[in-house]
């Protein structure tokens, strides 16, 4: 397995392909978020005078000696980098996909000079995310993929909200879809089509898919696992926008919601927090949003990432023969990992966790390094909670 990287422009006529590049290029990838690209390059190659920001873009495409051909990544060059040192000049190219556009786009729904909020009433969660999306102006590569049916929800968005933050936001109510930017090659100015997946992205592979770490050849390095608790939070309290009062009180009404983990209370004690969702007025909305904080941290997190063994290219061997990101696993797929400490009839610490993220990157040998995170499932099993009214004095 290896890497490809090309200089294109915005419809992906390809400028020069970059392979007077030096080691440590990579692609970062994660479930509902944006992804990112480096490629550092030698003073040789001609993209030192082609790459210029916004209005030419990165590719990089994982490759295998057999035909496997993958675009991990395609997104405009932010940053063309130049850095002068004590070595010499260096030119890093900076990448990111369309989503960092999305960022940058705001919802309306315009009337004359007006804007107002846009407001979806039982329509399907992915259609309204695509809906977002398809509102603004096309410029920003994106295309409609593959949207299965889900859940239907309400949804109010106040003009000039992030589209970006709504995408994500919905990603992660408890049964809001996964969704990725997945890169397509094309010729008409598209870069990415946008995805969704319902309950999740990703397949249970922990019978499959085994990585091993510890003493002797092994296909995982560097393992870290912390279980953290510094994120404890087994009860949530979500805050709306204020109520249109025709009373002329000294405070305002804040439709609110309050969710608990009685268990995880029960064993820790009860570690509160709240966030106050200024655009948000549903009970549905902010129920949803309350639960999805809870089971996301109502116990210590079991993290852990390691990096994969070096794969195999040209007459590299690698060490150990691990599984292969993007054949073998994805973003998403729940994986196992067996940590032995010292020989191997040690009883290993078995990990299993689904993959959030992973950075592919190119070493100086020509093989990739996979760094890859995993977190566990998160479920909503023992939450509970109550719809509440906030009073909170003018001025507050």
């Amino acid at each position: 397995m290896y890497l490809d990287f090309d200089l294109t422009d915005l419809e992906q006529t390809v400028l020069t392909r970059l392979d007077q590049r030096n080691a440590g290029g990579y692609a970062d990838l994660g479930l509902c978020r944006m992804r990112q690209g480096f490629c550092p390059l030698s003073l040789d190659d001609d993209a030192r005078e082609m790459a210029t920001a916004i209005d030419t873009a990165l590719r990089i495409t994982l490759k295998d000696s057999e035909g496997f051909s993958l675009p991990l990544f395609i997104g405009r060059v932010v940053i063309p980098e130049r850095n002068r040192s004590g070595d010499g000049q260096t030119l890093g190219l900076n990448a990111s996909d369309p989503f960092f556009h999305l960022e940058r786009k705001l919802v309306r729904e315009v009337s004359g000079a007006t804007w107002k909020p846009r407001t979806f009433t039982g329509k399907d969660q992915s259609q309204i995310m695509w809906s977002l999306i398809a509102s603004v102006a096309a410029d920003h590569g994106v295309v409609e993929g593959s949207l299965p049916a889900s859940l239907n929800r309400d949804r109010t968005y106040a003009p000039s909200k992030e589209i970006g933050q709504a995408l994500v936001e919905m990603s992660e109510v408890i049964d809001g879809p996964d969704f990725e930017l997945a890169p397509v090659l094309a010729t008409d100015g598209t870069l990415v089509e946008f995805n969704t997946y319902h309950p999740r992205q990703g397949a249970d592979l922990t019978d499959s898919v085994i990585f091993e770490s510890g003493g002797g050849l092994r296909t995982a390095t560097a393992l870290t696992y912390s279980p953290a608790g510094e994120r404890l939070c087994n009860a949530f309290l979500a805050v709306g926008a204020p109520k249109d009062q025709e009373s002329e009180t000294p405070e305002a009404l804040h439709p609110s919601y309050f969710a608990k983990h009685a268990v995880s209370i029960a064993k820790y004690g009860q570690f509160e927090e709240r966030e106050q969702l200024d655009d948000v007025k549903e009970a549905a909305t902010l129920k949803a949003h309350a639960e999805a904080a809870v089971a996301a941290a109502a116990y210590p997190i079991p993290y852990f990432d390691f990096t994969a063994a070096p794969e195999q290219y040209e007459e590299e061997t690698g060490e150990g023969m691990p599984p292969r990101f993007g054949i073998d696993y994805w973003l998403g797929d729940t994986i196992t990992i067996l940590d032995y400490d010292d020989g191997e009839d040690d009883e290993p610490l078995e990990l299993t966790g689904r993959v959030t993220d992973a950075k592919v990157t190119e070493r100086a040998s020509g093989q990739i390094e996979v760094k890859v995170t995993c977190a566990p499932e998160l479920s909503s099993a023992g939450i509970t909670g109550e719809a509440l009214t906030l009073l909170v004095p003018e001025g507050e």
